[in-house]
């Protein structure tokens, strides 16, 4: 169930995406409609980056959760794309180049990219650089000390 801020409950009909692109668009602006608390994450989620390009390909939804946890997602679509260990072997790959990644390696290649690109609609986000920096404009409550836990568990 989807309870938005006014405490109203639409309701929601499933229905097949056209293409991965509309998936990556939906889930982008509407993060919390995964359910990352199944993978042991602190929600919400922040997107930091779409269709984001990385040594081992394009990766199509990075997030951060609040508590800095990085979740690289990878969307398929129709019977063109059956493999699933195809899809798993890229999302390993794509772990591995952002687990390499420094801080400054991250805001620079991922969120500074995506926060000045024509792809961020939100605009408590837009033009931010750091991913600290993005994260207080996206939860305004963290404390300085959850910032730093933040930051050191991005790294």
């Amino acid at each position: 169930m989807v309870q938005r801020e006014g405490g109203s409950r639409p309701v929601l009909t499933e229905i097949l995406a056209e293409d991965e692109a509309q998936l990556q668009e939906l889930m982008k602006e509407n993060p919390d409609l995964l359910p990352i608390e199944e993978f042991g994450m602190t929600g919400p989620l922040m997107v930091v980056g779409r269709e984001t390009t990385l040594p081992s390909g394009a990766v199509d939804l990075i997030g951060i959760s609040r508590s800095g946890d990085l979740l690289p997602i990878e969307y398929k679509t129709g019977p063109q794309n059956s493999d699933f260990r195809h899809v798993l072997a890229k999302l390993l790959d794509y772990g591995s180049d952002l687990w390499r990644m420094s801080y400054k390696e991250f805001e620079s290649t991922i969120s500074r990219r995506y926060f000045s690109s024509d792809r961020c609609h939100d605009l408590r986000l837009r033009g931010k650089g750091a991913p600290d920096e993005a994260a207080l404009a996206n939860w305004p409550d963290l404390s300085e000390e959850e910032v730093e836990l933040f930051r050191d568990r991005l790294t």
